[in-house]
């Protein structure tokens, strides 16, 4: 486990997906984040769980706060190891978290585990223009727009520009070297393990 100033991320447990499934009935949320909305039984989601547990190395999480799961985070099945680049998708699915730190600690503690422990080089991601919130807090970590893709989505009606924004380690790394004046970042706490 992973675990901020307010959020835990933590391995996907078939627990979970009750409560995350219950989550996606919120539309206009699930619109914003994703960009559609589409129904979806809970049993299509178990048996998705299923098949994934012998896929490749998992690099989900649920994003975990008050002792209950509000989201999840992850890099994209498609990463480039040789170049040291990956993308990655969030997504904060409960009202009652938003606008309150929550993504942004959830972001924070990723970065950590995908420089620091898992050697990546670059990350990025894609979102629509219209997600403004979710832009002021990539931006908040370190991101930087990287270039649009006009008019490239089709999202609740109307036609939106992809924002393509990135972080690269020795970005990530210069705002944790950073002296204590500037905006804080979370930082993992270390936990012990038992193998």
């Amino acid at each position: 486990m992973l675990r901020g100033e307010k959020v835990t991320l933590r391995p996907f447990e078939r627990d979970d997906l009750k409560a995350l499934h219950a989550l996606h009935s919120n539309i206009d949320l699930v619109i914003l984040s994703d960009g559609a909305w589409s129904p979806e039984s809970l049993t299509s989601w178990e048996h998705r769980f299923d098949k994934d547990l012998n896929g490749e190395d998992s690099a989900d999480f649920v994003i975990e706060a008050d002792g209950k799961a509000i989201g999840h985070i992850g890099l994209h099945p498609w990463r480039n190891r040789r170049a040291g680049n990956a993308m990655f998708g969030v997504g904060i699915y409960d009202p009652a978290y938003l606008g309150k730190g929550y993504g942004r600690d959830a972001i924070n503690v990723f970065l950590d585990w995908v420089f620091r422990i898992q050697n990546f080089r670059r990350l990025s991601l894609s979102t629509g223009a219209n997600n403004e919130r979710a832009i002021r807090t990539y931006l908040a970590c370190g991101f930087v727009e990287e270039g649009r893709r006009r008019q490239h989505e089709y999202v609740d009606g109307q036609y939106v520009d992809e924002v393509i924004m990135g972080i690269l380690r020795r970005e990530w790394e210069a705002r944790q070297a950073a002296p204590a004046t500037q905006p804080a970042t979370s930082t993992p706490k270390k936990e012990a393990h038992a193998h």
